[in-house]
């Protein structure tokens, strides 16, 4: 299995790394929030990044590039480079274990917070070529216009869009930066000085190596379970395959010595229904 390491002076916003080191400064992260949902953020409680949260030792982990908490919401913030399947259902269980993770005992439901789950992607999420998606719940029969209000909020970016005529200028600009590291506001000229002078710490350079390379023997080991997996179903892939070829063989030289379905089905463990069948296609057969 070949692994590729960026080199530390060609990372962008958009890798994953230097984007969660970029969000943990609380002002750029707070002005990309409040540009993408256009709301007012009062104040972030904690940033934590690559956060693992789990309802139970049993369920399934989810690991946040970005977990924020304003005094009345909550929202999750994900970068996504690549398709990967299952998005829109893993956008509804961040929401849900967010909502269990972060709600005490004997608290009220109507004291629940908004919860909102960005994804920004470097693709087309829906194939429509919209740059910006945002789904609520709303009723679908007789009034679509009525919402159901649970305070729940999805957001896809497609930065990959080409008519971002419908944004606004700052939220464009956030776009262009992304797509092509160009500078067009004050906005995303702090993620730049942001981003510079994270690369000039000798410390970070470690702790990007230290990172990457853990990540390396993450996946060398997920890899090499997956081979010996495949390794063992092989093998026993192959020793039924060679059995079932095998007890064929008896039941075909059996059939060409007139021995009797039923001797055969007791022999072999093969089906009346098989042998029958073998008989009708004997001479399809050389044993």
């Amino acid at each position: 299995m070949k692994s590729y390491i960026k080199p530390w002076e060609e990372l962008k916003f958009t890798d994953d790394y230097m984007f969660c080191k970029i969000m943990r400064d609380k002002k750029i992260c707070k002005e990309v929030v409040e540009t993408i949902l256009n709301i007012k953020i009062k104040k972030i409680n904690y940033i934590i990044d690559q956060e693992e949260l789990r309802i139970s030792p049993e369920s399934k982990y989810v690991k946040l590039d970005i977990r924020l908490e304003d005094i009345d919401k909550i929202i999750n913030v994900e970068l996504q480079n690549i398709n990967h399947r299952g998005l829109v259902k893993r956008a509804r269980y961040y929401q849900s274990v967010s909502d269990v993770e972060s709600t005490q005992k004997g608290l009220d439901y109507n004291d629940l917070k908004d919860n909102y789950v960005i994804f920004i992607c470097n693709f087309d999420p829906f194939a429509t070529g919209s740059p910006y998606y945002e789904f609520e719940n709303v009723c679908l029969k007789h009034n679509p216009a009525l919402k159901l209000e649970d305070g729940t909020k999805k957001i896809f970016l497609n930065t990959t869009a080409t008519d971002l005529s419908k944004l606004d200028l700052k939220l464009q600009s956030l776009y262009h930066y992304i797509k092509s590291e160009k500078v067009e506001s004050d906005f995303t000229n702090s993620i730049a000085q942001k981003l510079s002078s994270i690369k000039l710490k000798i410390k970070e350079r470690k702790y990007y190596m230290t990172y990457t390379l853990k990540l390396m023997d993450y996946k060398k080991k997920g890899f090499d379970e997956g081979l010996q997996v495949g390794r063992n179903e092989g093998i026993k892939f192959g020793i039924e395959r060679g059995t079932r070829e095998k007890t064929i063989e008896i039941a075909i030289n059996l059939l060409k010595n007139n021995m009797t379905i039923d001797f055969i089905e007791k022999t072999t463990g093969l089906s009346s229904s098989e042998i029958e069948k073998l008989r009708e296609n004997i001479e399809d057969y050389k044993v």
